[in-house]
């Protein structure tokens, strides 16, 4: 529990900071990510359970237009040699930075899970089953989705972390860019759900490795192992030196790591938004 208050309350001291930095890009999305471990002895099932208690309070914004979602996802594979850093990650996504100075200490809070003392006890409960070991703050710079994307429980997600080369960070959004031709014919394929690019923007450094993040989402589990590349870069870079591309795309980043999630929890669109679709 104090681990979890300490980066809310960190976040809401930086926040300030960065205004300025929102407001000139309102258009984009951000994502609070929170990453925990879990407790000696307790399971991801039971971390999910009690984050699932304090969801309520996640939905409650969304339906207020606080925030667009909130989701847990638990990590199943990664390349990371430390494979005990963190066990599962919680990710809040927003329309404004300013956003992400909501905590839990309002009506709003207490009233979604039955009053102050509840809302203590769910995170004296959580406490006791994980911890907040990390936290990113990320910017969205691209993003497809296949026609009435939804998120499912259990459906996958692979995240790609990116280290890009040094004087290399313009060139290689725009060839990302470029490849996201590739993307929208795997989505045509239903090979893939989504696809999103995210910009490491704090806390910056270069200890943490890596500064974009790419996701794959998967509603299926056979379109992992059925993915049909080649087709896909066929026809999505079709007229161009596909080698070219592709070799433009390798001498800009390298893949620093990649680690496999699923779907534990989620939010879901408020009933005005559920109606417009």
């Amino acid at each position: 529990m104090k681990s979890l208050r300490f980066l809310v309350t960190v976040f809401l001291l930086v926040c300030p900071f960065l205004t300025s930095q929102a407001q000139q890009s309102a258009s984009k999305v951000y994502a609070m990510v929170v990453y925990h471990k879990l407790q000696p002895g307790a399971t991801i099932q039971q971390a999910i359970t009690l984050e699932n208690e304090l969801k309520k309070v996640h939905q409650a914004r969304v339906d207020k237009g606080q925030i667009l979602n909130w989701s847990l996802w638990a990590k199943q594979l990664s390349s990371n040699p430390n494979v005990g850093e963190y066990d599962y990650m919680t990710v809040i996504q927003m329309s404004d930075f300013n956003q992400s100075s909501y905590g839990y200490q309002d009506d709003l809070a207490f009233t979604a899970v039955g009053g102050k003392d509840k809302l203590t006890s769910i995170f004296t409960r959580i406490g006791s089953t994980s911890k907040a070991v990390k936290a990113q703050f990320l910017i969205n710079q691209d993003g497809l989705f296949a026609e009435n994307y939804t998120m499912t429980p259990g459906m996958t997600m692979v995240a790609n972390y990116m280290k890009v080369k040094s004087g290399k960070e313009l060139e290689y959004v725009a060839v990302e860019k470029e490849f996201r031709k590739v993307h929208q014919e795997r989505i045509n394929l239903k090979t893939l759900g989504g696809w999103q690019m995210w910009d490491l923007f704090l806390p910056a450094g270069a200890e943490n490795g890596y500064t974009y993040i790419t996701i794959d989402l998967y509603n299926k589990g056979d379109q992992l192992v059925n993915q049909r590349w080649e087709e896909a870069i066929g026809k999505g870079l079709a007229g161009q030196d596909i080698l070219k591309v592709v070799g433009r795309l390798n001498q800009t980043r390298e893949l620093y790591r990649q680690e496999l999630f699923t779907l534990g929890a989620s939010t879901t669109l408020p009933p005005s938004a559920q109606a417009s679709r």
